[in-house]
């Protein structure tokens, strides 16, 4: 009884929340708080790259950022603890909205003088035998890793245990397996200097979706669908 009425009161607060919030919402503009979540995979590539698009559309917003996994970060959207998020698209919720920001490709990341460097592009099937250093439980771009090591008889690593792809990234870099990073992490993480190079598949295309996500009943969702045009026009500008 007690977890139903705290399910009850919790949908209150959100009605009165969005309530609130519509009447001080404008028509035209984000105003006021503006929560924004990004998945870890994500914060640190796509964020540095949209802010200024959407602070130069939306001044008046005051944008509070922060990290959490998909699932956290479903809970959270639902709950009204936060008001947007930025993740690889899970799967259907009836609950919430989103549209699509980003095909981003998987690319392979090695270390320099890994024996697969040289090529241009890289077959699955010359990953056989490799070690694929792999990101913990909860991250989706885990799962991808997964799927391509189980089709070409790589051996997935989860001993590292890594909670973040910089990590597993610099541990790639010191010769101690090969891993999938996102496209969008390409500029920060094999970058020169880093020691890791990153290469497309040449007979598969994996790739995760990137998308912008918000409650479906959220009294800004009008304004949410244009800021998710702002956040697409603001990864095209070079």
């Amino acid at each position: 009884v007690g977890r139903e009425l705290a399910e009850r009161a919790r949908a209150i607060l959100r009605d009165t929340e969005e309530l609130l919030e519509s009447a001080h919402r404008s028509s035209t503009a984000l105003t006021g708080m503006l929560r924004l979540s990004a998945i870890p995979t994500v914060a640190p590539y796509l964020l540095p790259r949209v802010l200024p698009a959407i602070r130069q559309h939306h001044p008046a917003a005051e944008l509070h950022l922060s990290e959490a996994r998909t699932e956290s970060l479903s809970a959270a959207l639902a709950a009204a603890d936060t008001d947007l998020g930025l993740l690889e698209l899970p799967a259907e919720d009836d609950r919430f909205e989103h549209a699509e920001i980003l095909n981003d490709r998987l690319l392979l990341a090695m270390a320099r003088d890994h024996r697969l460097a040289g090529e241009d592009r890289v077959a699955t099937g010359q990953l056989e035998g490799e070690t694929v250093l792999l990101l913990d439980d909860g991250h989706y771009l885990r799962q991808h890793a997964q799927e391509i090591c189980s089709r070409v008889g790589a051996r997935g690593e989860a001993s590292l245990q890594a909670t973040s792809l910089a990590t597993v990234c610099r541990m790639v870099a010191t010769g101690m397996g090969v891993t999938l990073i996102p496209e969008c992490a390409r500029g920060v993480e094999a970058r020169e200097g880093t020691g890791l190079v990153a290469r497309p598949f040449s007979d598969a295309d994996p790739s995760r979706q990137v998308v912008l996500m918000w409650r479906r009943n959220a009294p800004a969702a009008a304004l949410y669908r244009q800021l998710a045009e702002i956040v697409v026009a603001g990864l095209a500008d070079p």
